[in-house]
């Protein structure tokens, strides 16, 4: 080997240790740099614990609290309400209807503060509304819906009226508050039936449901008359005479 290529290869040699050198320590203090980053970021990260703990135990009280507020509200809510229970009997109208206003602002979902409230409302309107919020809450109660069904005939909305007499006979419709359900269920197809033969001129289903009224309960009160109306204007005179003796007009 000539002096020139051993001159050759211990420079390369040197360069080559050179470097390992060079990157054994760069390797030596990325190493502390990261330990001394670590060392720092320990307490960072015992203090972010920290404050999840006690985010969340913030978080579970103010459910408790939440929650206490909500029995307190409802609790206010039902002494209202029994206010105004209290003053309808004593036939306070103004008291009873602030107090069913206070019962509802403090639980707007009461429907017996709101089914009161509609029975009091100045406009059918306003009761049209209250109804709508108790059946929303209880789509089967059959006073909302027949109360409901009223102030729409009086409002002049009779399809809607129709609408809401049709679901209390034909829907799942709870009857346990009004004693008995086949008398209540004749006055449903007694109203309809007026509906029709008043609003719609439709006699052939008015005459439907007063039959259906009279074979549930036949005592039902005017149900003979309107019938009898409704054959007459369908030419119908021999059953028209019939019921107008059942039942004389007023």
């Amino acid at each position: 080997m000539s002096t020139l290529q051993k001159t050759v290869i211990t420079a390369a040699f040197a360069a080559i240790v050179g470097t390992g050198i060079y990157e054994a320590r760069q390797a030596a203090n990325a190493r502390a740099e990261v330990q001394r980053l670590e060392q720092q970021q320990a307490p960072l990260t015992e203090q972010i614990q920290q404050l999840q703990r006690e985010r969340d135990d913030f978080a579970s009280k103010l459910a408790v609290l939440r929650d206490d507020n909500e029995r307190l509200t409802l609790n206010l809510a039902e002494e209202y309400y029994q206010h105004a229970m209290k003053h309808g009997m004593e036939h306070e109208y103004e008291a009873e209807l602030d107090d069913l206003n206070k019962a509802i602002e403090m639980d707007p979902h009461c429907r017996y503060a709101l089914f009161v409230r509609a029975s009091l409302s100045e406009g059918y309107g306003k009761a049209v509304v209250d109804c709508s919020r108790v059946l929303k809450a209880k789509p089967n109660d059959c006073s909302a819906a027949h109360n409901r069904a009223a102030c729409y005939e009086q409002l002049r909305q009779f399809d809607d009226a129709i609408a809401d007499y049709t679901a209390l006979i034909e829907g799942n419709t709870d009857f346990s508050l009004v004693g008995n359900k086949d008398h209540q269920l004749a006055l449903e197809y007694y109203y309809r039936g007026r509906a029709y033969q008043w609003y719609k001129k439709d006699y052939a289903k008015a005459v439907a449901d007063y039959n259906q009224a009279l074979r549930l309960d036949p005592n039902t009160e005017g149900v003979h008359l309107h019938r009898g109306q409704c054959y007459e204007a369908l030419g119908q005179r021999d059953k028209a005479q019939e019921d107008f003796a059942i039942e004389e007009p007023k």
